[in-house]
């Protein structure tokens, strides 16, 4: 890498995203824009040594571009899923990737020693993104909640980025919503992430399928149930808003969804609420269905500050941008 060019102009973060099916890399100025991006298949689950290989391979596609470009990287920062001790760089707990206590700062350092190395959990790179460049920028008390396979969060607390002890809280998708019920991947039973995730809703989506067999619901997956994704009773609802099945499976996710939110309005007092992940794309319709279900009550909206809730703006790159401020605030 082309670590010496003294041309600031061209200073560059090389963030990466570590996702379940992908690891997505980009080059990002200090303006907080992506300059040039790149996207690799994840390795295998649950194996260090594959997970490194791909990484250092990712890397290397994208240093490339700086030598072309006469370009500087100046930092390294990763947006991790799970558990991460964030000040010492080591993976302690990822249940989606399969990967225990990696140390994963170490085996950078092994290859990059002369580079700034950060990571932080994906969800506070998210909220991070969304807070200094999305559409949470102008509030200083943010809750955003990511739905896709799991049920990521983060804080932003007047401006700043909360994590807990050692960068390692802000798991909001795992506070248990009922003790004796569903088991989460993370080995507790009942957490939010197991009621309100796009995992769950499509699951919620197959029960309803088969409990009403003439639902519109098939029309959207074309009888075939093995086409079910998160969109398919909202999809479904709108267009058929009396269809039994599709309002069943709708108002049952709202509700668990809506729930945990009043949940983190009676925590934090947000300013704004954002959503992000796969079920965001529902929009202004995910939103009213939320509200309409909060504005009764007392605690978490009617008689206390009631937040604005938004769907996230910056969608996939909210966790390239996030990780790359995170090295710009703490570059020394």
């Amino acid at each position: 890498m082309d670590f010496n060019n003294n041309n600031k102009r061209n200073e560059l973060i090389l963030a990466i995203d570590i996702g379940g099916t992908s690891y997505k890399g980009a080059l990002v100025n200090k303006n907080g824009e992506i300059i040039y991006r790149y996207k690799i298949k994840a390795a295998d689950y649950g194996s260090n040594e594959k997970f490194l290989l791909t990484i250092f391979n990712l890397i290397s596609k994208l240093s490339k571009k700086t030598k072309l470009n006469n370009q500087k990287i100046i930092a390294m920062s990763f947006s991790v899923p799970g558990a991460i001790d964030t000040d010492n760089g080591i993976m302690k707990y990822s249940n989606n990737l399969k990967l225990e206590n990696l140390n994963f700062k170490k085996e950078l350092i092994k290859k990059y020693n002369n580079l700034p190395i950060f990571m932080l959990n994906d969800a506070n790179a998210a909220t991070l993104g969304e807070a200094r460049k999305g559409i949470a920028k102008n509030y200083a008390n943010v809750v955003f909640l990511t739905l896709g396979t799991g049920v990521g969060g983060g804080i932003i607390i007047n401006h700043k980025l909360y994590a807990g002890s050692q960068f390692m809280g802000a798991e909001l998708g795992h506070m248990s919503i009922d003790i004796n019920g569903k088991l989460c991947t993370c080995g507790r039973r009942g957490c939010f992430e197991a009621y309100a995730s796009a995992k769950a809703l499509v699951n919620y989506t197959k029960e309803g399928l088969n409990k009403y067999k003439d639902s519109k619901m098939w029309d959207e997956i074309n009888n075939d149930i093995n086409n079910v994704n998160g969109s398919v009773s909202f999809e479904a609802l709108k267009k058929h808003p009396n269809d039994l099945g599709a309002k069943e499976v709708v108002t049952k996710y709202i509700r668990y969804l809506s729930e945990g939110i009043l949940n983190y309005c009676n925590i934090f007092r947000p300013d704004i609420i954002l959503i992000g992940g796969g079920v965001s794309e529902q929009g202004d319709y995910l939103v009213k269905l939320i509200n309409d279900y909060c504005k009764d009550y007392n605690y978490g909206f009617k008689s206390t500050p009631i937040p604005i809730i938004k769907t996230a703006t910056l969608k996939n790159d909210a966790g390239i941008i996030g990780a790359a401020y995170f090295a710009l605030d703490n570059l020394k």
